[in-house]
């Protein structure tokens, strides 16, 4: 929702956040946040950082795939609800959103296989306790 903000400097955070998290493994994220966290004074049993870097590492991804689904929705939508007078907002969350979420149901889905998958490969990597 907040990519579709009106405010730049919301809008520049968010997108900043999901670019590099997208763009860099999720193996690499969480040796970051697990070697990296008591360079900087966080330091993290190996549970606590594989679900927290994991949990970022999907969120971005889930963010991405909502956005591209209130994107697929026709743009008459939207101006049919600011003709009604419905705000911003209202308009995302009362006309947007539920009509994209037929077309995320799928993606999401694969978000949470890919999450399976990460998982596994954390723990086939060593990190185990």
């Amino acid at each position: 929702m907040v990519r579709f903000a009106r405010l730049a400097w919301l809008r520049f955070p968010e997108a900043a956040y999901v670019s590099v998290i997208r763009g860099t493994p999720a193996l690499i994220q969480l040796f970051f946040l697990y070697f990296g966290g008591p360079q900087i004074g966080i330091q993290l049993d190996v549970f606590e950082a594989g679900g927290i870097g994991l949990d970022v590492n999907v969120r971005a991804y889930m963010a991405e795939t909502m956005r591209g689904a209130i994107i697929t929705v026709d743009n008459g939508q939207r101006e049919v609800a600011r003709t009604l007078g419905l705000s911003h907002l209202k308009t995302l969350c009362k006309v947007m959103v539920p009509q994209a979420i037929s077309v995320v149901i799928s993606p999401i889905g694969n978000n949470i296989n890919g999450l399976l998958k990460d998982s596994a490969r954390c723990r086939s990597s060593g990190w185990q306790s």
